[in-house]
């Protein structure tokens, strides 16, 4: 989606709102209210059907919009830049999303720059945004990234938002496929990862209160295959699979379609719960079944969205298996000799596949 797509004058105009910032002496009440009435409307928008894509990344870019203004306020070093990582990275936030950030630091900082640092990072605590941060330099990033695979996601996925851009291309350079976590390594481990998750779960998709976004076939799936393409085809999103001829159109329909509806209805939990909430307990299903459009004074709006909700997660949970399997494929087998053994006269193994 193309930026000036994504901007939207209702949901902030920020001439008027630095024009207001001006004017009073009281910044931090003027970004209270700001993000309140900003929510507000991304809520109305949900509720007037309007497309979830388009909400999820307008609420990314208001956010960039307030994170960059209140940076400018508070810092001035020419040392720093400030990264989104994780989900904001990608600029996919749902209305209590946590704002993940990274103030990368070209040295050491002196007592000044921390202060200034510190005192962002207050300010948005104190104006409404729940946020998770680290300071590291790029050789700390490099550092962290290498030892863990889950600091190696969430830089992956990192998106400048201000400051300077020399020094997020050298953190970017540095933990680069080539540098470290090459892609076979990178696959393997999320392969392990993905399995642990779902054992967690105890492998089933059909559990009557499940979590939209760590149970099998809940979101963190669909990002598995995102996260995967990223590191070998460099940075690409997941339409771009179908060019690569790992889906065809039709199987990444089905995979957006199923990645938007939870989309929906994490933003519905969002909103009917007031918090960050990522379980659809049973007390939550009937008022996100009303706001997804499933209303009954008996229990049938609530059958009928989670028989839509279960048909949703099953096909995320095939096209998951099928497009990992093309991956493995392609990351592991490769550049292997092909072993192949003859079953029957219909069937044959080749690398740890049954093949007709």
């Amino acid at each position: 989606m193309k930026k000036n797509i994504i901007a939207d004058k209702f949901l902030f105009d920020k001439s008027l709102f630095l024009q207001e910032l001006k004017q009073q002496d009281q910044p931090l009440k003027i970004f209270k209210k700001t993000l309140k009435d900003g929510y507000e409307y991304l809520a109305e928008q949900f509720n007037s059907g309007e497309n979830i894509e388009l909400i999820i990344k307008r609420q990314s870019w208001f956010i960039d919009q307030l994170l960059i203004i209140a940076w400018q306020q508070f810092v001035d070093s020419e040392d720093y830049c400030l990264v989104a990582v994780g989900g904001y990275g990608r600029s996919e936030l749902l209305l209590a999303s946590d704002i993940d950030l990274m103030i990368l630091e070209k040295r050491w900082a002196n007592k000044n720059n921390k202060q200034q640092v510190s005192s962002f990072l207050t300010f948005l605590w104190d104006f409404g945004l729940e946020v998770g941060h680290s300071v590291r330099t790029v050789k700390e990033c490099q550092y962290e990234a290498k030892n863990d695979i889950t600091v190696m996601t969430n830089i992956m996925e990192s998106r400048l938002l201000f400051g300077n851009e020399k020094l997020y291309e050298k953190m970017r350079h540095a933990t680069s496929p080539k540098k470290i976590w090459p892609t076979r390594k990178y696959f393997e481990s999320k392969l392990v990862e993905q399995k642990m998750r779902h054992e967690k779960y105890n492998d089933s998709s059909s559990k009557l209160e499940p979590n939209v976004k760590e149970s099998p076939g809940g979101l963190r799936d669909t990002q598995m295959i995102s996260w995967v393409a990223k590191r070998h085809f460099d940075n690409i999103d997941l339409s771009s699979l179908v060019k690569h001829k790992f889906l065809t159109s039709d199987e990444y329909k089905l995979l957006e379609a199923g990645r938007n509806l939870l989309w929906r209805v994490r933003f519905a939990l969002h909103m009917s719960t007031g918090r960050r909430e990522d379980r659809l307990l049973f007390e939550f299903q009937r008022p996100v079944a009303e706001l997804m459009g499933f209303s009954s004074k008996d229990n049938k709006g609530i059958e009928e969205f989670m028989k839509m909700y279960f048909k949703a997660i099953r096909e995320i949970i095939r096209l998951n298996e099928m497009l990992l399997q093309h991956f493995q494929e392609e990351i592991i087998y490769k550049k292997r000799k092909e072993k192949i053994v003859p079953i029957n006269v219909r069937f044959q193994k080749r690398n740890d596949y049954i093949e007709v």
